[in-house]
């Protein structure tokens, strides 16, 4: 099995677990103190544990049982600072506690639910799913090109959980040479019904990209932020794949080098994707600079059609139920997308309009946007720490009211004092999780 892991949390499931032979277990209680379900949620468990109680040197006889003797994926990961961990999902109930056996067997094949690649074919986008949402963000060929667009773009994702996006751009890059050669031709009602059945900017049943990004900071990307202006970042230079594999994906990003007030810095970003989450992890770094020189904002573009915006800087979170793209039908069409950034070192948020510093460029490339609404970050050792995530209204989030008990729930399980507790013989001290790397 792969490896992979960073921000974990937990959850679990009861009952005894363990095979009835002579066959060693380690057996692992999760306790919930908060009053609502957690379902789904990844934790992780010391590597030195496991395979001192099992014997074992590697994960390939590693099996992971629920309480009906189900197995359950799992990741071995290095991620976390402190020790090797191997994550999976697990519930446990309202102020609960849940029983789960790690033991040796066969384990089964399980279809990966998280994934991401870099798209060269698509002017070098990066894009990347869980079985809830997708998103991309852009690359130096875009930015070679001098299109403006500097934050993540969204994609929806309804009527399924598998992945969609490797499908989803190789059906219309596909299908260009058939469009190029049909207009080429002068038929341009049969270019636009083909274009129209392959691309990803239509509804096919399962989602589609009607999120509109341009020269802002989209759904959720940050950006140094100084006497009230934004500090716009650019598209990634570099990126390096850290973990990959069927439950999350690590990935840093490398950007060009800038300057503030005379001073050159280089920003680094690290992205954590995980199953079982509507949210992503960002830790951002500016190289080259100290905290106090500037603050992080992360930020939520805003449209002229949707004013339905939440700022709870008390609650750690900020959301905005965006319009769509009416180029592709509207909300009538397709629906509002709800994003949402959850901050636990948030010090402020609020409604930020377009400032009279705005470069002309950019806001050509803002068509139909209004301004943002901003979380606002400190950075410790010039780092700062977020979440960001998406869902939609034609998918299984009907309003925003909804999007609010999820982040508020959210918030509340990013809390240090709410981690899932996890007890199991051997394990170390170093076990709790670092604040970093919480989901």
């Amino acid at each position: 099995m792969k490896k992979l892991c960073l921000f974990a949390l937990t959850g679990l499931a009861l009952v005894s677990c363990a095979p009835k032979t002579e066959t060693p277990v380690l057996k692992v209680t999760v306790t919930n103190t908060l009053g609502f379900d957690r379902n789904g949620e990844l934790a992780d468990v010391s590597w030195d544990a496991i395979r001192q109680k099992l014997g074992i040197t590697t994960t390939d006889s590693l099996i992971v049982l629920n309480d009906k003797g189900e197995q359950l994926p799992y990741q071995l990961s290095m991620m976390n600072p402190h020790m090797a961990t191997v994550m999976f999902p697990a519930t446990v109930a309202a102020n609960g506690k849940a029983e789960y056996c790690f033991t040796i067997g066969e384990p089964e094949e399980f279809t990966p639910v998280v994934a991401g690649r870099q798209y060269p074919e698509r002017v070098d986008d990066f894009a990347w799913e869980n079985e809830f949402s997708a998103y991309r963000c852009y690359g130096p060929e875009l930015q070679a090109s001098g299109e403006r667009a500097y934050g993540f773009d969204v994609w929806t994702k309804s009527n399924t959980r598998d992945l969609v996006v490797e499908s989803r751009y190789n059906t219309e890059h596909g299908a260009r040479h058939e469009i190029d050669s049909l207009k080429a031709a002068g038929n341009t009602a049969a270019a636009d019904s083909v274009n129209h059945a392959t691309s990803y900017h239509f509804d096919h049943g399962f989602g589609l990209d009607c999120y509109k990004v341009g020269a802002t900071l989209g759904g959720g990307a940050p950006a140094l932020y100084k006497d009230n202006e934004i500090i716009y970042p650019y598209c990634y230079t570099d990126y390096e794949i850290l973990e990959e594999g069927p439950l999350a994906l690590y990935v840093k990003f490398d950007f060009e080098k800038k300057t503030l007030d005379g001073k050159e810095y280089t920003e680094h970003r690290i992205l954590g994707v995980q199953a079982g989450s509507r949210m992503n992890m960002m830790i951002v770094n500016y190289e080259g600079l100290t905290d106090g020189e500037a603050q992080v904002a992360a930020g939520i573009v805003t449209h002229t059609e949707s004013a339905e915006y939440v700022i709870n800087p008390e609650k750690k979170y900020i959301a905005y139920a965006d319009p769509t793209d009416p180029s592709q039908g509207g909300v009538d069409v397709n629906g509002k997308i709800f994003i949402g950034i959850v901050a636990p070192f948030m010090t402020d948020a609020k409604i930020q309009p377009w400032g009279q510093k705005e470069n002309p460029l950019d806001m050509k490339a803002r068509s139909g946007a209004t301004g943002h609404v901003l979380a606002i970050l400190p950075t410790k050792n010039a780092t700062a720490f977020y979440f960001f995530g998406s869902s939609w209204s034609k998918g299984d989030m009907p309003d925003m009211a909804a999007w609010q008990k999820y982040l508020d729930e959210f918030s509340q399980k990013s809390d240090p004092k709410n981690f899932l507790q996890l007890e199991y013989e051997g394990k170390p001290e170093t076990a709790k999780p670092a604040d970093a790397s919480q989901k």
